[in-house]
């Protein structure tokens, strides 16, 4: 029988657009797979994950993970390589593309494939690849990626797709171009939402602008170099893309409210900017359960910024703690790295590194406590997990997760961040703590997980959904021009104005932005609108202490307006401006095609 949607959700197709599912995966993909079965199960629809490795198999995936209890059966994958691979010509000739006449020669001759794989690649003398062939399961060419094309003298990329008979009959020039075309495809024209979570896919989709289609990208972890404690400071590398073009999407979640309040500070907010929770769909115990005192475990990556170094030296400070760590590798030199400091640490008996498993929250509901020594946090689901199963969390108060969710001395225990004697202590407190207080903490840490329940968090989404549904704006073509009028520098800041033409009906917000060249610094401040006959003037004060930094940078300047509630961002000219010819600490100057940027000299006494 057909089950109508909950109103909890939009009634509109929601998709969530991943890379793909490895055998290994972490707390980000946890998090979308914990997302996606909430909504089918509380919104009553069916939900598609769309993926875009080549080498995922999407059928066989989603039996595996429906097998396992990981996809409710209302979840499905679909795959841009085997809808390819699998589509008939007649489709093919009908597929959205870039580019409808296929140019130069691009079609032989095609690789070889090997031992009946889907793709082959070539490679230059230095390791590059500069082509790779997909193929079809009766080896025929489906889709030719070539990075060393020459058109006209220029070097080109062409993706060309083919049918069966190897009739080319669509390109692109790109490969994000590639899966907005198979989006179109599967998408078509219907309101829809499309969910991010990943930087690499995320990256992409923000130039993906469709009237009917609401984006929207979540930021599971700190947006800061997670070494600075500035909240205006040099951003996260590994996210900077995300943030710097956080406009792009109709809506840019953060998991805690900290987050949201330090973004807002840094005038980083682009008005999209909402909290959406992790959210914890398994089981919660019911009745707190005796385990060992002294016996922890911890369920993170084995990667540098979840320090589980500090996990192994603090066991072996400890009185007579031991830990199971279970968790998959990223670097093979770094595992062998904390196995040499058990070593070292004479901890062999007390640490062990249990590697992957995909049932690791299981192994809560076994130990007494859980450790969480991260360098940063989005929010931690893994504390979630722990708490469900009366497993009382230990974690460094670090931006933003864990004091979000951890009451201390209540359903668990914060200690400063990077402070492994102190984590050390903490454990040993708890392993002496008495019954009583014992099985009130863990009573508290399963009323805590009841919190992030999925029915209240669906609703918070359905609510943040449909807000950016009612407010999409329709996409503009930007053919706005900003030219810079005055760039003074004073004791303590730049003051701008700019004129805006060609841009009429624009929204009663401006901002400034500066994005350099060198670092991660990135940053906004809003700024005045005096609106003209024929332009627009915008003027405001770039504090020279948000360019600060230990080394000479560049930056170079936009201006960002909105019209409809769109946003629009233009990189500011300099070419009738009247520049300094004597260097300062900051001096604009205007770049070889006359756009104006800023050098930031280092004070001699500080080098």
């Amino acid at each position: 029988m057909f089950r109508k949607p909950s109103p909890i959700l939009p009634d509109v197709p929601i998709y969530t657009f991943e890379w793909g599912f490895g055998d290994q995966f972490g707390g980000i993909t946890n998090s979308a797979i914990e997302r996606t079965n909430a909504f089918a199960g509380h919104g009553n629809r069916r939900m598609v994950f769309l993926t875009a490795d080549p080498n995922l198999d999407p059928k066989q995936r989603a039996a595996q993970f429906h097998a396992e209890g990981r996809f409710s059966k209302l979840v499905s994958i679909r795959n841009v390589w085997h809808e390819l691979r699998e589509m008939p010509d007649r489709r093919l000739r009908k597929y959205p593309c870039q580019i409808t006449s296929p140019q130069g020669e691009l079609h032989g001759p095609f690789l070889e494939p090997k031992n009946g794989a889907y793709r082959a690649e070539r490679t230059n003398r230095v390791g590059k690849v500069v082509r790779t062939d997909h193929f079809r399961s009766d080896g025929s060419i489906v889709v030719s990626d070539q990075h060393d094309l020459r058109i006209d003298g220029r070097p080109t990329r062409r993706i060309t797709l083919f049918t069966s008979k190897g009739e080319p009959v669509g390109q692109w020039t790109n490969l994000s171009e590639f899966y907005f075309s198979w989006l179109d495809a599967v998408i078509g024209s219907d309101l829809s939402v499309l969910i991010t979570d990943t930087r690499g896919i995320g990256s992409r989709t923000r130039w993906y602008d469709r009237d009917n289609v609401v984006k929207v990208q979540m930021l599971h972890t700190f947006h800061l170099d997670p070494e600075r404690t500035k909240t205006d400071g040099p951003l996260n590398p590994k996210w900077k893309n995300i943030v710097i073009n956080s406009d792009r999407w109709d809506v840019l979640g953060v998991l805690t409210e900290d987050q949201r309040e330090d973004i807002a500070r840094a005038q980083l907010d682009p008005g999209n900017l909402k909290i959406l929770s992790n959210m914890y769909q398994g089981e919660v115990l019911d009745e707190i359960r005796p385990r060992p005192k002294s016996l922890g475990i911890q369920v993170s990556r084995l990667a540098e910024e979840k320090r589980v170094d500090h996990t192994i030296k603090a066991i072996a400070m400890s009185a007579s703690a031991s830990i199971d760590v279970y968790g998959f590798a990223h670097r093979e030199e770094y595992e062998q790295e904390l196995r040499d400091l058990i070593e070292f640490s004479d901890a062999g008996d007390r640490v062990v590194l249990r590697g992957y498993d995909r049932r690791a929250r299981e192994r809560f509901i076994d130990a007494s406590f859980s450790l969480l020594p991260s360098l940063f946090e989005g929010q931690g689901i893994v504390l979630l997990e722990s708490m469900a199963a009366g497993c009382i969390p230990i974690a460094y108060d670090v931006r933003y997760g864990p004091s979000s969710i951890i009451e201390h001395g209540v359903d668990g225990f914060l200690v400063p961040g990077g402070d492994v004697k102190a984590l050390a202590g903490m454990i040993d407190h708890v392993t002496k703590l008495d019954d009583e207080t014992l099985a009130m903490m863990r009573r508290n840490a399963v009323n805590k997980a009841k919190d992030y329940l999925p029915k209240k968090i669906v609703g918070d989404w359905g609510k943040v959904l449909q807000e950016a549904i009612d407010s999409k704006p329709a996409p503009v073509a930007s053919k706005g021009y900003a030219q810079a009028v005055r760039a003074t520098v004073g004791t303590d800041s730049i003051h701008m104005r700019v004129e805006v033409t060609n841009l009429s009906e624009l929204d009663e917000w401006a901002a400034f932005t500066w994005k350099s060249r060198i670092s991660d610094l990135y940053g906004r401040i809003p700024a005045e609108r005096i609106e003209g006959e024929r332009s627009t003037l915008v003027q405001g004060n770039i504090p020279i202490s948000r360019l600060e930094s230990d080394e000479d940078n560049v930056f170079d300047l936009f201006v960002d307006v909105r019209r409809g509630g769109y946003p629009i961002r233009l990189r500011i000219q300099a070419a009738a401006l009247s520049l300094p010819s004597v260097a300062a600490r900051v001096e604009p100057y205007a770049t070889s095609n006359a756009n104006l940027s800023l050098r930031y000299h280092v004070p001699f006494l500080e080098r």
